[in-house]
């Protein structure tokens, strides 16, 4: 794995130990940085008439301290914070991979970028390199958005975003069929597989709530549920 014993190679040999681990911590990093700017919208009175009538606004407060008004006062630096968090890592850290691989998309069966980037492609059709990257971490993060964001506040809203991501990234994986083709296509195979049962589930869980139907419909719904993700 390394030249030799000293420091200096060892230390740069580790690169590809230092990239895979910024990118296994990704949405963990992530997550933190969206909680530093999670939103709860709620009503506030602010101001009350002597007859004891108030007059209230819907105000976003921080989830994490709901006393607090989102990038106002004692939440501003913590705001900040959250944004440039996003900004440089979650989207910053995953451009920087892209624009590394695109640059190098016609010598990365090289040794020296297959040890420090393979990772990233390996077991993908070499025009697909970018999959991982891009569409797994772009799925995620959308997802992550939807949760920690109020761009709607009916919870049943973000249920039709969560459907809608599913949609779009299963009819991707099957427009590109990123996985090569080993073993008959079996990683491709396993992949859609698993991109259909998620909107499946979605789709049954958004027409039950939608519909509001009896407990016998959910309960066969349930059992419908369970088969296809055990």
């Amino acid at each position: 794995m390394f030249r030799s014993t000293r420091l200096r190679d060892v230390l740069i040999d580790a690169f590809p130990l230092y990239i895979v681990t910024l990118y296994s911590i990704w949405d963990v990093i992530t997550r933190r940085m969206l909680g530093l700017i999670q939103v709860k919208t709620i009503l506030v009175a602010v101001s009350r008439t002597a007859e004891g009538m108030e007059t209230r606004i819907m105000q976003g407060r921080w989830l994490y301290d709901m006393r607090l008004s989102v990038f106002d006062g004692d939440h501003f630096w913590v705001g900040v914070i959250g944004v440039t968090g996003l900004s440089v890592w979650s989207i910053g850290f995953i451009a920087l991979l892209v624009w590394i691989l695109r640059r190098n998309r016609h010598q990365l069966q090289e040794m020296r970028l297959l040890r420090n980037y393979g990772y990233f492609y390996n077991g993908l059709e070499p025009d697909r390199y970018w999959w991982d990257v891009v569409m797994k971490k772009g799925d995620i993060l959308c997802l992550y958005i939807w949760t920690y964001s109020e761009i709607f506040h009916d919870p049943r809203a973000k249920l039709i975003l969560y459907l809608g991501s599913a949609g779009i990234f299963w009819a991707a994986h099957n427009m590109y069929h990123p996985f090569d083709d080993r073993q008959n296509a079996l990683a491709d195979r396993l992949e859609g597989q698993g991109l259909t049962t998620r909107f499946m589930t979605l789709f049954i869980l958004q027409v039950l709530l939608m519909l509001n139907a009896s407990p016998n419909v959910n309960a066969v719904a349930a059992s419908f549920l369970l088969a296809i993700n055990a």
